[in-house]
Protein backbone atom coordinates (compact mmCIF):
# COMPACT_ATOMS: atom_id res chain seq x y z
CA UNK A 1 0.00 0.00 0.00
CA UNK A 2 1.37 3.30 -1.09
CA UNK A 3 2.44 6.19 1.69
CA UNK A 4 -0.71 8.33 -0.29
CA UNK A 5 -3.00 5.70 0.19
CA UNK A 6 -1.93 5.24 3.80
CA UNK A 7 -2.36 8.97 4.81
CA UNK A 8 -5.81 9.50 3.09
CA UNK A 9 -6.77 6.61 4.89
CA UNK A 10 -5.64 7.84 7.99
CA UNK A 11 -7.68 10.85 6.98
CA UNK A 12 -10.90 9.55 6.78
CA UNK A 13 -10.59 7.49 9.78
CA UNK A 14 -9.69 10.81 12.01
CA UNK A 15 -12.47 12.62 10.17
CA UNK A 16 -15.11 9.55 10.85
CA UNK A 17 -13.27 9.65 14.69
CA UNK A 18 -13.83 13.58 14.81
CA UNK A 19 -18.12 12.91 14.51
CA UNK A 20 -20.81 10.88 16.16
CA UNK A 21 -24.63 10.69 15.12
CA UNK A 22 -26.68 13.04 16.89
CA UNK A 23 -30.09 12.97 17.25
CA UNK A 24 -31.28 16.69 17.65
CA UNK A 25 -34.61 18.42 17.89
CA UNK A 26 -34.58 22.27 17.26
CA UNK A 27 -36.28 25.47 16.41
CA UNK A 28 -36.50 26.98 12.99
CA UNK A 29 -37.70 30.35 12.52
CA UNK A 30 -39.59 31.51 9.39
CA UNK A 31 -37.88 33.49 6.68
CA UNK A 32 -40.19 34.99 5.98
CA UNK A 33 -39.86 38.11 8.55
CA UNK A 34 -35.83 37.67 8.99
CA UNK A 35 -33.23 35.45 7.98
CA UNK A 36 -31.48 32.45 9.44
CA UNK A 37 -28.09 32.52 11.32
CA UNK A 38 -25.68 30.17 11.32
CA UNK A 39 -22.25 30.29 13.82
CA UNK A 40 -19.19 27.76 13.47
CA UNK A 41 -21.01 25.25 16.18
CA UNK A 42 -23.81 25.16 13.97
CA UNK A 43 -24.37 21.06 14.70
CA UNK A 44 -25.35 19.34 10.77
CA UNK A 45 -26.44 23.38 9.42
CA UNK A 46 -28.93 23.95 12.04
CA UNK A 47 -29.34 27.47 12.38
CA UNK A 48 -28.70 29.44 15.34
CA UNK A 49 -31.46 31.91 15.33
CA UNK A 50 -33.54 33.93 13.59
CA UNK A 51 -32.07 37.60 12.86
CA UNK A 52 -35.02 40.46 12.78
CA UNK A 53 -33.87 44.09 11.84
CA UNK A 54 -35.65 47.24 13.11
CA UNK A 55 -34.68 50.84 13.48
CA UNK A 56 -30.91 49.76 12.92
CA UNK A 57 -31.07 47.43 15.75
CA UNK A 58 -30.38 43.70 15.09
CA UNK A 59 -32.32 40.91 17.31
CA UNK A 60 -30.80 37.25 16.84
CA UNK A 61 -33.53 35.46 18.13
CA UNK A 62 -33.33 31.16 19.28
CA UNK A 63 -35.90 29.46 20.91
CA UNK A 64 -34.69 26.22 22.77
CA UNK A 65 -35.88 22.79 24.12
CA UNK A 66 -34.84 22.72 27.67
CA UNK A 67 -36.14 19.98 29.71
CA UNK A 68 -40.06 20.49 29.83
CA UNK A 69 -39.84 23.81 29.05
CA UNK A 70 -38.76 26.02 26.39
CA UNK A 71 -36.08 28.72 26.29
CA UNK A 72 -36.49 32.22 24.29
CA UNK A 73 -33.65 33.55 24.19
CA UNK A 74 -32.77 37.24 22.19
CA UNK A 75 -29.44 38.73 21.26
CA UNK A 76 -29.69 43.00 20.99
CA UNK A 77 -27.00 43.83 18.65
CA UNK A 78 -26.49 47.59 19.32
CA UNK A 79 -24.63 49.52 16.15
CA UNK A 80 -22.82 52.21 17.02
CA UNK A 81 -24.48 55.58 17.66
CA UNK A 82 -27.80 53.82 18.64
CA UNK A 83 -29.12 53.66 21.97
CA UNK A 84 -32.21 50.83 22.79
CA UNK A 85 -34.22 50.17 26.27
CA UNK A 86 -36.98 47.61 26.58
CA UNK A 87 -40.42 49.06 26.30
CA UNK A 88 -41.81 45.92 28.18
CA UNK A 89 -40.70 42.77 29.61
CA UNK A 90 -42.85 40.06 28.74
CA UNK A 91 -42.17 37.39 26.11
CA UNK A 92 -45.91 36.02 24.49
CA UNK A 93 -45.87 32.44 23.05
CA UNK A 94 -48.71 32.03 21.09
CA UNK A 95 -49.66 28.13 20.29
CA UNK A 96 -52.54 29.19 18.62
CA UNK A 97 -54.31 26.03 19.38
CA UNK A 98 -57.03 27.53 21.59
CA UNK A 99 -54.79 27.13 24.23
CA UNK A 100 -54.06 30.86 26.21
CA UNK A 101 -50.94 32.45 25.56
CA UNK A 102 -47.47 31.75 27.23
CA UNK A 103 -45.95 34.42 28.55
CA UNK A 104 -42.34 34.95 30.24
CA UNK A 105 -40.55 37.93 31.70
CA UNK A 106 -37.24 39.25 31.11
CA UNK A 107 -35.89 39.70 34.67
CA UNK A 108 -32.36 41.05 33.56
CA UNK A 109 -29.55 41.84 30.70
CA UNK A 110 -26.72 40.34 30.16
CA UNK A 111 -23.72 41.82 28.93
CA UNK A 112 -21.71 39.09 28.74
CA UNK A 113 -22.40 36.38 26.74
CA UNK A 114 -25.57 34.19 26.65
CA UNK A 115 -28.04 33.79 29.52
CA UNK A 116 -27.13 29.95 30.78
CA UNK A 117 -30.22 27.34 29.82
CA UNK A 118 -29.92 26.16 33.69
CA UNK A 119 -29.71 29.06 35.13
CA UNK A 120 -26.96 31.47 37.25
CA UNK A 121 -27.07 29.03 40.21
CA UNK A 122 -23.49 27.50 39.39
CA UNK A 123 -22.17 30.86 38.49
CA UNK A 124 -22.05 33.41 40.65
CA UNK A 125 -19.65 35.67 38.92
CA UNK A 126 -21.71 35.77 35.69
CA UNK A 127 -25.36 36.46 38.28
CA UNK A 128 -23.76 39.67 40.03
CA UNK A 129 -22.88 41.06 36.78
CA UNK A 130 -26.48 41.25 35.66
CA UNK A 131 -27.87 44.10 34.84
CA UNK A 132 -31.61 45.25 35.39
CA UNK A 133 -34.31 45.14 32.56
CA UNK A 134 -34.58 48.67 32.21
CA UNK A 135 -30.57 48.88 31.32
CA UNK A 136 -30.43 51.33 28.40
CA UNK A 137 -28.35 49.33 25.42
CA UNK A 138 -25.45 51.36 23.82
CA UNK A 139 -22.03 50.81 22.02
CA UNK A 140 -20.27 52.10 24.93
CA UNK A 141 -16.81 50.61 24.89
CA UNK A 142 -15.89 47.65 27.62
CA UNK A 143 -14.49 49.06 31.32
CA UNK A 144 -10.62 48.77 31.08
CA UNK A 145 -9.09 45.65 31.63
CA UNK A 146 -5.94 45.03 34.17
CA UNK A 147 -3.29 45.36 30.73
CA UNK A 148 -5.00 48.53 29.68
CA UNK A 149 -8.04 49.56 27.27
CA UNK A 150 -10.16 47.28 25.19
CA UNK A 151 -10.80 48.24 21.73
CA UNK A 152 -13.98 49.84 20.48
CA UNK A 153 -16.52 47.27 18.80
CA UNK A 154 -18.85 48.18 15.86
CA UNK A 155 -21.35 45.96 17.65
CA UNK A 156 -22.35 45.80 21.10
CA UNK A 157 -24.05 42.54 22.50
CA UNK A 158 -26.80 42.39 24.81
CA UNK A 159 -28.58 39.01 26.21
CA UNK A 160 -31.94 38.21 27.22
CA UNK A 161 -33.88 35.26 28.07
CA UNK A 162 -36.81 33.58 29.48
CA UNK A 163 -38.44 30.17 30.20
CA UNK A 164 -42.30 28.98 28.52
CA UNK A 165 -43.90 25.81 28.73
CA UNK A 166 -45.25 25.10 25.65
CA UNK A 167 -45.21 21.26 25.52
CA UNK A 168 -42.90 21.31 22.90
CA UNK A 169 -45.27 21.96 20.72
CA UNK A 170 -44.60 21.57 16.84
CA UNK A 171 -45.14 25.67 15.95
CA UNK A 172 -45.24 28.41 18.08
CA UNK A 173 -45.10 32.32 17.77
CA UNK A 174 -42.87 34.52 19.86
CA UNK A 175 -44.22 38.32 20.32
CA UNK A 176 -41.03 40.45 22.10
CA UNK A 177 -41.32 43.24 23.98
CA UNK A 178 -41.39 46.76 21.84
CA UNK A 179 -37.76 48.42 22.36
CA UNK A 180 -37.47 52.51 22.70
CA UNK A 181 -34.49 53.00 20.25
CA UNK A 182 -33.11 56.39 19.83
CA UNK A 183 -36.38 58.15 21.22
CA UNK A 184 -38.90 55.91 19.18
CA UNK A 185 -40.86 53.24 20.15
CA UNK A 186 -40.44 50.22 17.89
CA UNK A 187 -42.72 47.06 17.35
CA UNK A 188 -40.98 43.63 16.22
CA UNK A 189 -43.15 41.61 14.06
CA UNK A 190 -44.51 38.15 15.64
CA UNK A 191 -42.11 35.15 14.66
CA UNK A 192 -43.18 31.46 13.68
CA UNK A 193 -40.90 28.70 15.05
CA UNK A 194 -41.29 24.89 13.42
CA UNK A 195 -40.13 22.02 15.58
CA UNK A 196 -37.80 19.81 13.55
CA UNK A 197 -36.07 16.71 14.30
CA UNK A 198 -33.16 14.89 12.69
CA UNK A 199 -29.51 12.88 13.52
CA UNK A 200 -26.55 14.63 12.53
CA UNK A 201 -23.15 14.05 12.15
CA UNK A 202 -21.79 16.22 15.41
CA UNK A 203 -18.19 17.76 15.65
CA UNK A 204 -16.89 16.73 19.12
CA UNK A 205 -14.61 20.45 19.13
CA UNK A 206 -18.39 22.12 19.62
Amino acid sequence: MSIRTLLAAAASTAAVLACVPLPVSYYVGDEGVGRLSYNSCSIGGTPEGLVVSRAGIDALVSVQTVGEDEVVHVRYDIAQGHRAQLAGRRVVVDLRDGSRPRVGAINSIDRSDRVPTGGYQALPARRAGLSPPDLVMDDSPWPASPTGPRPPLPVRHYWVATHVQSGHAQRLWVGLPDLAVDGALVAFPELRFERRSSVVMAPLNC
